[in-house]
């Protein structure tokens, strides 16, 4: 059996992970990377976040190893105004990463609501201390704020994740 390392403990994230690596023939260690100190909502750095996360992972966790290692990290691109997933997925020393093909839009009022919240700054890594997700639930208490494209585009957050995954998976095989 082959393990994976998730560098989050987010359902949401652990259920995605589970359509390309089953349990039955996969074991998958989530781990929580958060102690990182990076913002909650990263901006225009989502791919660098979910490096760190996954070196961060890889340093709690040594000596032990895993076949795969993944990370996952949604972050804001200013360029669109646009949610964006990256992954990065670490196989046999080779590390591929992806954002996938789906990027959901951000109402602007919730860009702004988020921009009056605390900036996080680390080094080159930038956002906030909250998400949009949690701007949308507090406008609308009944939105999930891990999933609140559900609410503004009626669509699910796990197609964002798995586009990521899936396009990342292509290059890995390839």
């Amino acid at each position: 059996m082959q393990s994976v390392l998730l560098t989050s403990e987010s359902p949401l994230k652990l259920r995605v992970i589970k359509d390309f690596f089953p349990p039955d023939g996969y074991t998958i260690t989530c781990i929580d990377s958060s102690s990182c100190g990076l913002p909650a909502q990263p901006v225009d750095c989502a791919f660098e976040c979910a490096k760190i996360r996954l070196d961060r992972a890889k340093e709690i966790l040594h000596p032990k190893t895993f076949d795969y290692y993944v990370s996952i990290e949604n972050g804001v691109e200013t360029s669109d105004l646009t949610d964006v997933c990256s992954v990065i997925i670490e196989h046999n020393n080779i590390s591929i990463s992806s954002v996938g093909i789906i990027r959901y839009p951000i109402r602007f009022n919730h860009w702004e609501k988020l921009q009056t919240h605390p900036t996080v700054i680390k080094g080159s890594i930038s956002g906030y201390d909250k998400t949009i997700g949690d701007i949308v639930h507090e406008e609308n208490p009944t939105s999930d704020p891990k999933n609140w494209v559900l609410t503004i585009h009626n669509l699910n957050r796990e197609d964002q994740i798995r586009s990521s995954i899936g396009c990342a998976m292509v290059q890995l095989c390839d």
